[in-house]
């Protein structure tokens, strides 16, 4: 991955990332520079290293088992995946950033909120020349 950095590092500068994430300044939208290499290397070390990972392992256990007692408890009835994907990997997160999981559905609905608002198309993020109408 080292030698294609750049490649796969560098995106467009997308409008509503840009105002909903703080400029873009988060390690997922923001443009491959000086800034994304020292914001990667806080993840790797502080986040990301073997000893913060199996540090977690408890937190994974505990979430997949209860993923798979949901599956368990509703035999032959339709699962909707993705939603069930949707609560594992936002609880793991939760739990591991803030101690703790929020399994309510107002918790769940501004979170999805979110994802689906991040997730627009803007026109002025492919017509740049056309941002004035936005002012």
């Amino acid at each position: 991955m080292k030698t294609h950095d750049q490649k796969f590092a560098n995106r467009p500068k997308l409008t509503i990332p840009d105002i909903l994430v703080y400029g873009s300044s988060d390690i997922t939208f923001s443009g491959y520079g000086e800034y994304w290499r020292q914001v990667k290397s806080l993840a790797m070390v502080h986040l990301l290293n073997n000893t913060r990972v199996q540090s977690f392992q408890q937190v994974r256990e505990k979430e997949g088992a209860l993923m798979i007692g949901m599956i368990e408890r509703n035999p032959g009835s339709v699962i909707d995946l993705s939603e069930l994907i949707f609560w594992l990997v936002n609880n793991t997160v939760c739990e591991v950033v803030l101690g703790r999981t929020y399994r309510g559905l107002y918790f769940m609905d501004l979170l999805q909120r979110f994802v689906r608002v991040l997730s627009l198309f803007s026109v002025t993020s492919y017509i740049p020349w056309i941002e004035w109408f936005r002012r």
